[in-house]
């Protein structure tokens, strides 16, 4: 239950932010992706990244749809072993893993182009925005956004506590 009040924060977040920075490109589902890893096993972490990407789908231009939605679940079914390595309480660990994720949906979607015969040219300055800029401005998402947060909440409940201990 408690991923899908994260979920629906994540939700609440893609929606409300991209009307208040709206030169902002980025995967706002992937820090809740990547948190979905720590929570569930593989086939629960398939299902999340799967409605993340359909909703990114109903809400993108594209005329393709399930593009988002293949493009997380192979992204997740890539990465999901490597939560092995980032330790969860580690402070690093979100913006870390949320980069590699940005980054190798950024390079699937790639593949998808090839596939269905869309133009696509590989610059460096695509090189430069999506498979650096764009991920490292997710890994600051994710931080500001999951990470500090989270942090404020561990601190007031454990304020919360040592109050009501030292109450009694």
């Amino acid at each position: 239950m408690h991923l899908f009040y994260l979920f629906a924060y994540t939700f609440f977040l893609a929606i409300l932010l991209p009307v208040l920075f709206p030169f902002w490109h980025m995967l706002y589902f992937a820090p809740f992706i990547v948190l979905s890893y720590y929570r569930c096993s593989l086939s629960g972490c398939l299902w999340w990244s799967l409605i993340c990407g359909f909703v990114v789908d109903l809400f993108s231009a594209d005329v393709h749809i399930g593009n988002f939605a293949i493009n997380y679940c192979l992204a997740t079914f890539c990465l999901h072993r490597f939560q092995l390595h980032f330790f969860e309480d580690r402070l690093s660990t979100l913006p870390v893993m949320t980069f590699g994720f940005t980054s190798l949906s950024a390079l699937i979607q790639v593949l998808f182009f090839s596939l269905i015969n869309r133009p696509f040219a590989l610059t460096w300055h695509w090189f430069f925005n999506d498979l650096l800029l764009i991920p490292l401005q997710a890994a600051i998402y994710a931080i500001f956004a999951f990470t500090l947060p989270s942090l404020m909440i561990r601190s007031f409940k454990r304020r919360y506590l040592l109050f009501r201990l030292s109450r009694r």
